[in-house]
């Protein structure tokens, strides 16, 4: 295998990782709320978590009508699915 791809590999299992303690340590919690507490990429977010619930780990709750921006924006919370 080669080794820029090996260090993609490691670096996502390490992300998800991450992610996944901080939604067990701070359930439920929001995308936003990962961001700041883990401080990895929106993006990077959004990929795991929907990799996570396709798998089965956690679920998105319905929206918790938090301010975002200056819209009122629902944003939904994560959880650890039972």
């Amino acid at each position: 295998m080669d080794i820029k791809i090996e260090r993609l590999s490691l670096k996502k299992n390490y992300n998800k990782s991450i992610l996944l303690n901080s939604i067990c340590e701070y359930v439920p919690i929001s995308r936003t709320s990962l961001r700041g507490v883990t401080n990895i990429r929106m993006a990077t977010i959004t990929d795991i978590v929907k990799e996570l619930s396709r798998d089965g780990f956690v679920r998105e709750s319905q929206a918790n009508g938090r301010y975002k921006e200056i819209a009122f924006t629902p944003e939904p919370l994560i959880m650890i699915e039972e």
